[in-house]
């Protein structure tokens, strides 16, 4: 199924809010994003997600409206690249047949139809802070996997081990095959569709959350359950306004998390890392 999102192409602000659109389009797994005067077209794999695109773009105007063949909703691919996410990591699409980049770390992927390919400021934002020494031989849960890129980027970057969790059963498989095409079945574990999931091999140092705000909200008290008392969770996916709302939901979840650093990624999406403050000394 397609997704319209109506835009008011008058208004001083269109473009940016074009911007941000399609970023949420992408977080709610958009398998491709056409822009047109006045309007988002937006290509979904399944009906399911279309649906639950259409409920969390509700503040829009939004209609649902059935797909191309599956042959026209994957023409992107001709057009995909290697991506960097960091300094000293590509990621590569599997069918590209083009010069690899030469660097530290290479990431063969296949997304499918799941988010996280590394051109979304979120996804690179966090494979890039994976890369660095601190976030080696941590216990990781990658919440939301998606296409299972940070999952197999925490893995090879030296994690102790990771679980990967994400409500759509496609996404879940894309993590299965390229979490075994990275070579990294020994690290990462697909534990199920929630954070609920997850519970078993808890506690986690690190909890990676690009997902959109609602979920944040809906596994925050579940989320600071599950974290180590010197973890951290790094939240994304979220907009300037809808940080205040991620605070908030740890706030009433009461275990402890404040806010210890807000980022802007790219003047439109932001991250904020959460841990329990430790006293100066």
């Amino acid at each position: 199924m397609q997704l319209v999102v109506h835009l008011s192409p008058g208004d001083d602000d269109a473009d940016a809010l074009a911007d941000v659109t399609c970023g949420r389009l992408w977080l709610a797994g958009a398998a491709g994003i056409e822009e047109q005067p006045g309007q988002l077209i937006a290509t979904f794999a399944s009906p399911d997600r279309a649906v639950a695109a259409h409920a969390a773009l509700g503040d829009l105007d939004v209609e649902l409206r059935d797909a191309p063949p599956a042959a026209e909703a994957d023409q992107w691919r001709a057009f995909a690249e290697p991506v960097w996410v960091a300094a000293d990591t590509v990621v590569v699409p599997t069918w590209w047949d083009g010069p690899i980049p030469d660097a530290e770390l290479t990431v063969p992927l296949d997304p499918g139809s799941a988010f996280g390919f590394g051109n979304h400021p979120t996804t690179a934002a966090l494979a890039s802070r994976l890369r660095r020494p601190s976030a080696a031989a941590r216990t990781v849960l990658d919440l939301g996997c998606g296409s299972g890129l940070l999952s197999v980027v925490a893995a090879l970057g030296g994690a102790r081990s990771v679980v990967a969790v994400d409500t759509d059963p496609e996404a879940r498989a894309a993590t299965q095959s390229n979490v075994a095409r990275n070579g990294v079945t020994d690290r990462v574990t697909l534990a199920g569709s929630t954070i609920t999931d997850a519970e078993a091999t808890a506690p986690f140092d690190l909890i990676l959350a690009n997902v959109p705000v609602g979920v944040h909200e809906e596994t925050a008290a579940t989320a600071g359950r599950l974290l180590s008392p010197t973890g951290a969770i790094w939240a994304t996916g979220i907009t300037r306004e809808q940080v205040d709302r991620v605070v908030a939901a740890h706030e009433r979840a009461a275990a402890g998390l404040v806010p210890v650093e807000t980022v802007d990624l790219d003047g439109e999406w932001w991250l904020v890392t959460l841990a329990i403050q430790r006293p100066s000394a």
